[in-house]
């Protein structure tokens, strides 16, 4: 990732501890970017932004322990995400017509996350449909997605966070029991 900033004088790349290291609460991460941009972003930090404890926690992270810990959660996210595709892709594909439900990915299938599309009956992206569901997973179920249809190009989207497997169980249950009581 990395490898493209000499190439590319004004790109700044950024990485965190956050989800592969399970560690973002300490709000750490990384910039790589051209020695002059690099300048500028350390003209505007403060001396001291980095706190020792999450400094010793990061020296951690980064040994071949820590190291090994963040690729097994890499290979957890990534098997729950193709868990998540794999159902989403069927229950688009089995939307009941004239009922609401799952529509396509519009995201995030590199990533920890997937952004998806819930449709109304006629099989249209619909906010409020979205955001009817966004609020009955949190408010009812205890599963908190982000309702993403206000946001350009987002209409009618939800941004899954891929978890861990009981998560993912738990969620597709939720979705599932959704799909089918849905008006």
């Amino acid at each position: 990732m990395c490898t493209v900033v000499p190439q590319y004088p004004n790109l700044v790349v950024l990485q965190t501890l956050s989800k592969a290291f399970g560690l973002a609460g300490i709000r750490l991460g990384i910039a790589f970017a051209s020695p002059e941009v690099a300048n500028l972003l350390n003209c505007m930090k403060a001396p001291y932004n980095i706190s020792s404890p999450a400094s010793a926690l990061a020296i951690r992270a980064l040994s071949p322990e820590g190291l090994a810990v963040m690729e097994h959660n890499v290979n957890d996210i990534l098997e729950q995400r193709d868990v998540m595709i794999n159902w989403l892709e069927q229950a688009r594909k089995t939307r009941r017509p004239g009922k609401p439900g799952i529509g396509r990915i519009i995201g995030g299938l590199d990533a920890n996350f997937l952004l998806v599309q819930i449709v109304n009956g006629e099989g249209t992206p619909d906010n409020v449909v979205a955001e009817g569901l966004y609020k009955t997973l949190a408010e009812t179920k205890g599963v908190v997605v982000r309702f993403r249809g206000n946001e350009p190009g987002c209409t009618g989207s939800l941004r899954i966070t891929i978890g861990t497997f009981n998560e993912i169980q738990t969620l597709i249950k939720h979705l599932q029991e959704w799909s089918e009581t849905s008006e």
